[in-house]
């Protein structure tokens, strides 16, 4: 099987993808968070997002942790980008364009939750509003800002 060619975005993708999940679908069981997927919204993230579904479906019953996702997207990505003999996702996401699109996504999460929150959203949608936003000049601020910061580099330890 031939695999797909890993780049920051696709990967920045698949992060927002799990990230999406994470903040419309997981569930309160008691003191802990647990992604719980009823098989027809999986039946739609097979149509819609092939085969970023298959996150979904390796998280489905799951307690929430960074360890969990970290684990999940991992995995895919492995699975779905890796060549044999080629490690092709680790200097990807030690990448700091990779790094510094993911803060970016993440502060745009931050800054637009309450907006978000009020309905869900497709993830196509989410994406949409994020690449509008990226052109902002809010957004190149802070992209600047993190390009002068130097984001530190997580060890590829640390992602996996």
């Amino acid at each position: 099987m031939k695999k797909n060619r890993l780049n920051k975005d696709k990967a920045v993708r698949i992060f927002q993808f799990e990230h999406w999940l994470r903040f419309y679908f997981i569930e309160e069981d008691g003191k802990l968070l647990t992604f719980n997927f009823d098989e027809e919204f999986l039946n739609e993230l097979r149509i819609n997002y092939s085969p970023l579904n298959e996150i979904a479906e390796d998280l489905n019953g799951k307690y929430l942790s960074p360890e969990v996702s970290q684990k999940a997207i991992v995995e895919f990505l492995q699975k779905h980008f890796e060549q044999e003999g080629r490690d092709v996702v680790t200097p990807i996401l030690d990448s700091q364009p990779f790094l510094r699109e993911l803060q970016l996504f993440n502060v745009w999460v931050s800054l637009f939750e309450d907006t978000l929150e009020k309905e869900i959203l497709p993830f196509e949608k989410w994406v949409q509003i994020f690449e509008k936003w990226k052109s902002s000049e809010q957004a190149q601020k802070i992209l600047y800002s993190l390009k002068m910061d130097k984001i530190e580099k997580p060890t590829s330890n640390e992602i996996n």
